[in-house]
């Protein structure tokens, strides 16, 4: 939302178009339009993927934008191939790599060869970390020249101001993230028992 602002701020006008999840309403207020996106957010199926390429072909054919700006997988890799038949200049954002990255199994070879097609034409690649840049160069998934680097997603420090720790003799740690093993749960149960801390979650 702070990028939208910055947008909107400088004179651009922004289209979002997104799986509709509840906070619609609250965003479109902010943007010029919201139109929603058919998208199966983890879904493996080619078919449904297929129809998220059309449907973004659609929106892109009828909103005709100066630029498409994607984030996350999925919009990443699908929106880049529907920019390209609708020759639309993209700008990819990585935020990260996913699970397709960790392990190696026949969705990870599917997932590199589609970044290997669908960023092959884009205008700019940003990535939040330089090893996930390395990894794509060095996979040949990308050409490093369209890369660039911006140090994460950035945090609004006047919405979340600094405060210093409150003065407690317990210690407790505090994870606030998804359930999932690759963001580092079980190391955190781990310090959890060995170090006998106040364990929340």
């Amino acid at each position: 939302m702070p990028l939208i602002r910055r947008f909107k701020a400088e004179g651009y006008k922004v289209v979002v178009v997104t799986e509709f999840d509840g906070y619609e309403n609250e965003i479109g207020l902010e943007v010029d339009a919201i139109e929603p996106l058919f998208i199966s957010r983890k879904g493996v199926n080619p078919f449904v993927d297929f129809l998220t390429i059309i449907d973004l072909v659609r929106h892109l054919r009828k909103l005709k934008p100066d630029v498409l700006l994607t984030f996350s997988i999925k919009p990443v890799i699908y929106g880049a191939i529907a920019a390209k038949v609708v020759r639309i200049p993209v700008i990819a954002m990585i935020t990260g790599l996913g699970t397709a990255f960790i392990t190696n199994n026949w969705i990870t070879r599917v997932v590199k060869k589609l970044y290997q097609l669908s960023l092959s034409s884009v205008s700019v690649i940003f990535f939040q970390n330089v090893d996930d840049r390395n990894i794509f160069v060095e996979q040949q998934l990308i050409d490093a020249k369209v890369c660039r680097y911006s140090p994460g997603s950035g945090v609004d420090i006047d919405k979340f101001a600094y405060s210093t720790l409150p003065n407690n003799p317990t210690i407790s740690f505090l994870l606030i993230g998804r359930m999932l093993w690759d963001k580092g749960i079980g190391e955190f149960v781990d310090a959890a028992k060995n170090h006998m801390y106040v364990f929340n979650c």
